[in-house]
């Protein structure tokens, strides 16, 4: 961690050569922990360079006497990630309906029954008291 610290003393030196050691040492840790929240998304890269990005345009926002450089780097992409996850995520209520306000079908199954139950209100009253969504 002392080659951190050093390093980390630098870049708020506005040292571009520490920070490309920087990004080359915890880029990789970076995005892997991205993708470990996101799965495959295409967002990783850009989260994982948004993330040195904001390192580089912010460098007083690390405080060494706080935390570790690897600890502060993984929290930021934590909250990147779970603000990418809110705005990612639809409105539940409409996302449950499709546009012409019939809630949406969770499974094949689901679509069989309704297909088979249509208009038939004893159906909906089973299908629902099976746990199926209608």
């Amino acid at each position: 961690m002392r080659e951190d610290d050093a390093l980390w003393a630098q870049v708020a030196a506005r040292n571009a050569d520490a920070f490309e050691k920087l990004y080359h040492n915890h880029y990789a840790q970076v995005r892997g922990f991205l993708r470990s929240y996101l799965g495959d998304a295409p967002a990783v890269d850009d989260l994982t360079q948004d993330k040195f990005l904001q390192l580089w345009q912010r460098p007083l926002g690390f405080d060494p006497s706080r935390s570790t450089l690897k600890a502060y780097l993984l929290g930021i992409a934590r909250k990147k990630a779970a603000d990418w996850w809110r705005h990612q995520r639809p409105d539940r209520r409409s996302a449950r309906r499709n546009s012409s306000g019939v809630p949406r079908l969770r499974s094949a199954a689901e679509r069989r029954v309704r297909a088979a139950c249509t208009g038939i209100a004893e159906c909906t009253v089973a299908a629902r008291g099976g746990g199926l969504l209608l």
